[in-house]
C-alpha cells in the first residue's frame, strides 16, 4: 500500500513538473506609477510564463505563514532604501527559505523613465525564478544574470531578456519539488 502511495505522488509529480503552474504573487504598489507597475507585471508574467510559470498578480501583504501554506510569493516595493543596504543591489531574496522579495523600487527610479518598467519587470522575473529554483544561482546571460551591462539594458527595452535552458529546467525542477511538498502537506 506504501509503495502505490509512493508511486501515485511520484507520477503526480512529474505531471506537475510538465504541465504549466501557477503562482501568486502578491505586491505592495507602494508609490510606484500605475504604468510602470502595470506594464512590468505584464511583461514579467509573460517572461516566467516561457519556463512555464502562470503568474496570477495580487495587491496585498499576507502573513508569511499564509504565502507558505498557499505556495504564494510577496513582492516588497522599497522606496526608501538605506544607503548602506546592499548598496549595488536593485532586488533581493533568500533562498532557499523565502518566500519574500524586497525590490528597491528608489534604486530603479534613478533609472532613465523609460528603462525603469524593463527593469522592474527583469527583476520580478529574476527574483521569482529564485524563489521557484530553490537555490541561489546565476546564469551567465539572460533573466538569470548575476549584473545586467548597458547593453542588457538596451535589449530589455527592445525585447526582454531570455531565461536560459539550464534556468528553466532548475524552475521546473523547483515547481516539482514544491508541488511534492504540498501533496505531503496535504495541500
Amino acid at each position: 500500500m506504501k509503495i502505490a502511495k509512493m508511486l501515485t505522488m511520484a507520477a503526480l509529480v512529474a505531471m506537475a513538473a510538465r504541465a504549466e503552474q501557477s503562482l501568486t504573487v502578491y505586491l505592495n504598489p507602494a508609490d510606484v506609477p500605475t504604468p510602470v507597475l502595470y506594464g512590468a507585471k505584464h511583461t514579467a508574467a509573460k517572461m516566467l510564463a516561457v519556463a512555464g510559470v502562470r503568474i496570477e498578480f495580487r495587491n496585498g501583504q499576507p502573513s508569511t505563514l499564509q504565502l507558505q501554506r498557499d505556495g504564494a510569493i510577496f513582492v516588497g516595493l522599497a522606496n526608501n532604501t538605506p544607503n548602506d543596504l546592499l548598496p549595488s543591489a536593485l532586488a533581493f531574496t533568500r533562498v532557499p527559505e523565502s518566500v519574500q522579495i524586497t525590490v528597491f523600487y528608489d534604486q530603479i527610479a534613478r533609472f532613465d523613465v523609460a528603462l525603469r518598467q524593463a527593469i522592474l519587470a527583469h527583476l520580478l522575473a529574476h527574483e521569482i525564478a529564485h524563489i521557484l529554483q530553490g537555490i541561489d544561482r546565476h546564469s551567465d546571460s539572460g533573466i538569470l544574470k548575476a549584473k545586467w551591462t548597458s547593453d542588457d539594458h538596451f535589449n530589455m527595452v527592445r525585447q526582454s531578456l531570455s531565461f536560459t535552458q539550464e534556468d528553466i529546467r532548475l524552475i521546473q525542477a523547483g515547481l516539482a519539488t514544491r508541488a511534492a511538498a504540498r501533496l505531503v502537506a496535504g495541500q
